[in-house]
């Protein structure tokens, strides 16, 4: 047993001192232990020496855990052993409007893959042909936040087992397209179920953050003859930085043939943009793939599979015995799931589900939340300060991995959350306002209203409304029908007030949740949908007193 330095003596400092303790103990006659002593160089040499041992222990101690490493490259490492592909990244996706001003004389062809882009070049590609017919003036359709790259220069194969090929960072996961002399290669997750003959290869990032094609290695996946060409042709974006908001993809980039001028704006933000899996992706990632090993069978593996689709963030999941499981996902960017990130999700589970489960997967409603709060800050802190750290601390509070769908609110973990943010001495709630979100029933047409819970609101009900000819709608509560209403015209309700907007079909649908108003400290909100809470900078406002200006 060491009794001369304890196993809890990290530092320098503390082996010195415990050295120089134990050298009193055994040896009285030694006082002298300033620094021009030669014995005590000789201790704080050993110190010194011990404590640089000890900081590699704990490197590798904390390196060797997943929930406590620090550095990409160990967890790179950890998704290599438990064979876990890296995905890459995925693009945002917006509803872009291409219009004239004046109807068109004649058809105007918007070809797929027209580029658009935003003031900053951020640059998004059409998915679809898109056509605006003759009296018409405007199209809607899908753009994607995307460019095609080819791999250059040409690389060639070395007939070696696992040969590598890098790419670069921000490759859209599952777009690239390879071919070795002729013939075509098959992306797959791993090469564990790939014969001696299989043209596969795996795609997955490194870690450096870039994106690496490993072929086979002659037993599991074909090893490519040597010197041959490897063509790969594949998708870049930016990731999260392609949520851009509404209004600011306004400029094509294309030639487009037109009798008029062209013009495109996004009504609504780009939402779905994720960048490579990093650190904390892969934290918690990879533990949902060990547990699932990528195979769908009860309510919770649908979950934990659908959540380790690139660009989902959170998952629900809604079955009754006899009907198609119902998933429910928010992107990663929060916000509404956007098409192709709800395509991807229903291609993902279809290879990874038992055959007589049918998915239906929806995107997650979007819950807002306005927020009215009075804050004292402590007298040494700065009012603006004080203010900028509790809207970061809210919005924190709802960013979409502190989240669940259909989740809940307390207001004693909002109070808390706010309390003890840097600077803050006590804050009061003022208010809450609940808007409610509008799911479709049997249609894709957005519901264009405006809509909050009213302070008078005491219980959770189910409301539905149904579009009549001309301008008219009828409005359900339940299943009781509550009247005939207008477009266009103001309605309050003792638990609602809403105005519907736009033009829509006779019979389209749409359903919504109106919930108690939040008052009391004790107050809870317990979401009835699959939805996410959430709030925006836009919709928290905050009186700060007690600080300095």
């Amino acid at each position: 047993m060491n009794t001369w330095v304890k196993y809890i003596d990290r530092s320098y400092e503390q082996v010195k001192e415990s050295l120089i303790n134990r050298l009193k103990t055994v040896e009285p006659r030694a006082t002298n232990f300033n620094s021009s002593n030669i014995l005590t160089r000789i201790i704080e040499m050993v110190a010194g020496t011990i404590d640089q041992v000890n900081f590699y222990i704990d490197f590798y101690a904390r390196e060797g855990f997943l929930m406590t490493l620090r550095r990409f490259a160990s967890a790179i490492l950890f998704a290599k052993a438990y064979n876990y592909r890296v995905k890459g990244a995925f693009p945002a996706e917006a509803t872009q409007r291409f219009y004239v001003d004046t109807p068109t004389p004649s058809t105007i062809t918007i070809p797929q893959g027209t580029i658009v882009a935003t003031a900053a070049n951020i640059v998004f590609e059409t998915i679809q042909e898109l056509q605006i017919l003759p009296t018409q003036t405007e199209v809607f359709g899908q753009v994607i936040q995307r460019e095609r790259k080819s791999l250059t220069p040409i690389p060639t194969t070395t007939g070696l087992p696992n040969q590598v090929v890098v790419l670069e960072n921000n490759v859209v996961d599952n777009s690239i397209e390879l071919s070795i002399n002729g013939v075509y290669y098959t992306a797959v997750e791993t090469f564990a179920y790939s014969t001696a003959i299989d043209t596969h290869f795996v795609a997955s990032v490194n870690e450096s953050g870039l994106m690496i094609i490993t072929f086979g290695d002659g037993v599991n996946g074909v090893i490519p003859d040597v010197g041959q060409n490897i063509v790969a042709n594949y998708f870049v974006t930016q990731g999260s930085n392609g949520n851009v908001s509404s209004l600011s993809i306004n400029t094509i980039v294309s030639i487009v043939p037109s009798p008029l001028t062209l013009r495109t704006i996004n009504n609504d933000n780009a939402s779905g943009g994720t960048d490579s899996e990093d650190l904390e992706t892969i934290r918690r990632k990879l533990p949902l793939f060990v547990r699932t090993l990528e195979r769908a069978v009860t309510k919770q593996d649908f979950k934990d599979v659908t959540e380790q689709f690139t660009g989902v963030a959170k998952a629900g999941v809604v079955h009754s015995c006899g009907e198609p499981t119902r998933i429910y996902i928010a992107p990663q960017s929060g916000g509404i799931a956007p098409p192709t990130l709800i395509n991807g999700v229903i291609n993902w589970l279809d290879k990874r589900k038992t055959i007589n489960i049918d998915v239906i997967v929806e995107t997650v409603g979007v819950v807002s939340l306005r927020y009215n709060i009075n804050v004292t800050a402590l007298p040494q802190f700065k009012n603006t300060d004080v203010a900028n750290t509790v809207r970061q601390t809210l919005l924190n509070f709802h960013a979409i991995n502190n989240q669940e769908v259909q989740g809940s609110l307390y207001l004693s973990d909002l109070y808390q959350a706010i309390d003890t943010s840097t600077g803050v001495s006590k804050s009061i709630i003022n208010s809450i306002d609940i808007v409610p979100y509008a799911r479709s029933l049997n249609n894709t047409t957005p519901l264009n209203w405006q809509r909050v819970v009213k302070s008078t609101s005491t219980t959770t009900q189910r409301w539905r409304i149904v579009m009549l000819a001309g301008s008219q709608y009828e409005l359900y509560k339940g299943a009781s029908l509550q009247g005939t209403y207008n477009i266009n015209a103001p309605i309050s309700l003792p638990e609602i007030e809403f105005t519907v907007f736009g033009t829509y079909t006779i019979g389209q649908q749409w359903e919504f949740y109106s919930y108690p108003y939040l008052s009391k400290f004790s107050d809870t909100l317990f979401l009835a949908e699959p939805s996410i809470l959430s709030t925006s900078t836009e919709n928290i406002t905050l009186t700060v007193t007690g600080g300095y200006d």
